[in-house]
């Protein structure tokens, strides 16, 4: 995984959780990195699975909500990152459907080594579609949370129904399906 959802998520844990929260979690012994990240690294995403883990372990909330929370602080902090890749777009649905062959397209142009997750986007109607994240990695609420990251930006009324069975930490196949309320 690239070292700037990393970098991210320690700005999540120190705006949300406090410094000494993020100290805690980032001396953990076990981190490969050393508990340092770089913007343009490339680190395991075991060790974001360990950051997660630990962060629960340090504030008592389960790991399924923290990774909502981190994919909707994570969406915003991507936009003001990168704002030329949702500015084309003027919803939620075109975005979406924009990720996987437009969106990640420009993300490897940038890190050429990234390792994105599968994305597939399918209309069920003009006010519903399908979305499908497959990844190793198991983020698949992360992936929930950018979504409704997505949904805020945007200020659209979409539901957002999960699929799949959710009640695992780790999820590599998830489905959602959004649907726009009249």
């Amino acid at each position: 995984m690239k070292g700037e959802i990393f970098v991210e998520f320690i700005n999540l844990v120190e705006d949300q959780f406090g410094l000494a929260t993020a100290d805690a979690i980032l001396s953990d012994p076990e981190l490969p990195s050393g508990g340092s990240y770089s913007r343009v690294a490339t680190y395991s995403h075991e060790e974001m699975v360990r950051l997660v883990l630990s962060l629960s372990s340090e504030t008592g909330v389960d790991a399924i909500s923290l990774q909502m929370v981190f994919g909707r602080f994570l969406f915003g902090r991507l936009l003001n990152a990168h704002p030329t890749f949702v500015a084309p777009y003027a919803g939620c649905f075109e975005l979406l459907h924009a990720i996987h062959g437009v969106i990640h397209t420009q993300v490897r142009t940038l890190y050429p080594d990234a390792d994105l997750p599968k994305i597939i986007v399918t209309d069920e109607s003009a006010e519903s579609l399908l979305l499908n994240y497959t990844s190793e990695r198991g983020l698949g609420h992360v992936c929930h949370g950018l979504i409704e990251g997505c949904i805020e930006h945007f200020n659209e009324p979409i539901q957002v129904e999960r699929l799949d069975l959710a009640n695992e930490a780790l999820v590599f196949n998830a489905s959602f399906r959004l649907t726009r309320l009249n």
